[in-house]
């Protein structure tokens, strides 16, 4: 019998939608702010600013500019900084006030699972489809998954995962529901087939090397 882990609560969902700043392109720092709640990362913004909003601000300082042009240049007017994840990754320890992200290019889907029954929040970055053949590049942060492995939230390593006894994945999307074709704009608590996870997410095909950002108050 499967049973639904879900590590993120209902309360903590945020949709991009109502963003003030550049919303259709703020997945990423939306989804930013779910999984630092997620892992429990304390941090502070403006009064009256959303927290996803005041996220986007610190990544369109001068100074985020700037470390994108002396170390990501070939991004330089084509992305803006937060769409670059090392300069994501900056600006989410920025916020934090200290180290708490480190993104990762080889993280495999036991690490993945074994990391979120560790309190870690993490990001994923993969290409959805959308309406019209258009396909849509972008981040959601990962909330749980679904297992038939006894005792699995006593696991101990990434190595005793079983990944034949996870069904599902579960995901909450700034943007809306993806088997929907984002026609339904609420994308808390949806649920992936691992086929699904492993041909939408980046590194795509390929289980052992995801493109993950992993959050954690030592991570």
């Amino acid at each position: 019998m499967y049973k639904e882990y879900n590590f993120s609560t209902d309360i903590n969902y945020h949709t991009q939608r109502n963003n003030k700043k550049i919303p259709l392109r703020a997945c990423n720092t939306t989804s930013a702010i779910m999984a630092m709640k997620q892992a429990g990362i304390e941090y502070t913004v403006l009064p009256g600013m959303q927290d996803e909003d005041y996220l986007t601000m610190l990544l369109e300082t001068e100074e985020a500019y700037e470390l994108q042009a002396n170390f990501y240049a070939w991004s330089v007017g084509i992305y803006r900084p937060q769409e670059v994840h090392g300069i994501l990754e900056w600006g989410i320890n920025k916020l934090a006030g200290k180290k708490v992200d480190r993104f990762k290019t080889n993280a495999s889907i036991e690490e993945l699972i074994f990391f979120l029954i560790r309190g870690r929040g993490i990001m994923l970055s993969g290409t959805f489809d959308l309406p019209n053949g258009k396909e849509l590049h972008h981040i959601v942060s990962l909330a749980g998954f679904k297992s038939s492995q006894p005792g699995i939230l006593s696991s101990q390593t990434s190595g005793s995962i079983d990944i034949s006894s996870i069904s599902e994945v579960i995901i909450d999307d700034p943007y809306g529901d993806y088997r929907t074709e984002y026609i339904n704009h609420h994308g808390n608590n949806v649920a992936l087939s691992i086929s699904d996870f492993n041909f939408i997410f980046k590194k795509q095909g390929d289980l052992h090397n995801k493109w993950a950002h992993v959050i954690a108050t030592n991570p």
